[in-house]
């Protein structure tokens, strides 16, 4: 699979992309990581997106439904689940994507989650 088709990018014409991911590795904002095996499928619907797939996407997982933003024709996709959460996606490599985790209601505290992914629609 190229670049250009990781799984962040959504074809023009809307089709809903799946990503059945696995949360390979936890890590703290000071760099301390644990293994994981933790399974995760997340849902991008387009809303409205331009040809190159950048634009305004329904991300669900879990229990999570809510709007994103892709920047770009590979990502970053950015969206957040309430006023003091920031989170995102990218692409690290076929397959492979990083989850960002910000929560800043007390003191910012960040997870970065290394995904190994497989697009499954």
């Amino acid at each position: 699979m190229a670049l250009a088709a990781l799984p962040l990018m959504a074809k023009a014409e809307g089709a809903m992309r799946e990503f059945d991911c696995v949360a390979a590795r936890y890590c703290t904002e000071t760099g301390d990581c644990v293994p994981s095996d933790r399974a995760i499928l997340f849902r991008l619907e387009p809303q409205n997106i331009d040809q190159d797939g950048a634009g305004t996407y329904l991300i669900s997982y879990g229990d999570v439904t809510t709007e994103a933003h892709q920047t770009g024709a590979i990502g970053p996709i950015l969206w957040a689940e309430g006023a003091n959460d920031k989170q995102s996606l990218m692409p690290l490599s076929e397959g492979r994507l990083l989850w960002h985790r910000l929560d800043l209601a007390k003191a910012p505290e960040s997870r970065v989650i290394f995904l190994n992914c497989e697009v499954t629609r």
